[in-house]
């Protein structure tokens, strides 16, 4: 396909903004109701972006591999003062 190709439309109003929540925001949900010490249990794959968000938002997590091979434990070592 090239451009030559695609039709320009003119008049097609903009949708709307929805308001989304925040980016990662099942991590974020589940990070700020963690007090330090608290800790969970997820799948290895969810770990990176659990570690992304939780840099984000300013807090420390600890990580420790599980028996299984698959799952982490991911403790709430530190946060930022707000």
């Amino acid at each position: 396909m090239n451009g030559s190709n695609i039709v320009i439309e003119k008049g097609i109003p903009l949708p709307t903004r929805l308001i989304c929540r925040e980016r990662g925001g099942k991590w974020v949900d589940l990070l700020r109701r963690m007090e330090i010490g608290d800790s969970f249990l997820v799948p290895m794959v969810a770990v990176s972006s659990i570690n992304s968000v939780s840099k984000r938002i300013g807090m420390k997590l600890r990580y420790q591999k599980q028996p299984d091979g698959i799952n982490m434990r991911c403790w709430l070592a530190n946060r930022r003062a707000s």
